[in-house]
Order: C-alpha cells, then sequence, then structure tokens
C-alpha cells in the first residue's frame, strides 16, 4: 500500500507542470498560516484563562 502511496504522488508530483519556486512558495505561505493560526489560538486561550491580567500581579507586587 506504500508503494502505490508514493507514485501516485510521484505521478501528481511530475504531471503537475508546476515551477517548483511555486512549490516553495506554497510551503511558505502554509508555514506562515500554521504559525498565525497557532498564535491566534494563544492569544484566544490568554484571553479564556485570563492571563493577560499580569498587569495586575504586576501592580500588587510594585505597591509590595
Amino acid at each position: 500500500m506504500t508503494a502505490k502511496l508514493c507514485s501516485n504522488w510521484y505521478y501528481t508530483v511530475t504531471k503537475c507542470e508546476k515551477p517548483i519556486s511555486w512549490w516553495l512558495t506554497n510551503a511558505h505561505e502554509e508555514k506562515q498560516r500554521f504559525i498565525l493560526s497557532a498564535f491566534s489560538t494563544f492569544l484566544s486561550l490568554c484571553k479564556v484563562f485570563d492571563w493577560m491580567s499580569l498587569r495586575r500581579v504586576l501592580l500588587i507586587h510594585m505597591v509590595v
């Protein structure tokens, strides 16, 4: 089954007729999308868990 998947992948890549630069650009854009998505998820988690309230902790520390 692995050989079949590999041969299908090879067939798709060789018959696509897109330049290597297109593949590299597409991979770079996918990486950027993934990073932005991960950062957005992190910010959402910060809001959910109220991790953005570190300013309050710093103010309390400065007063003490």
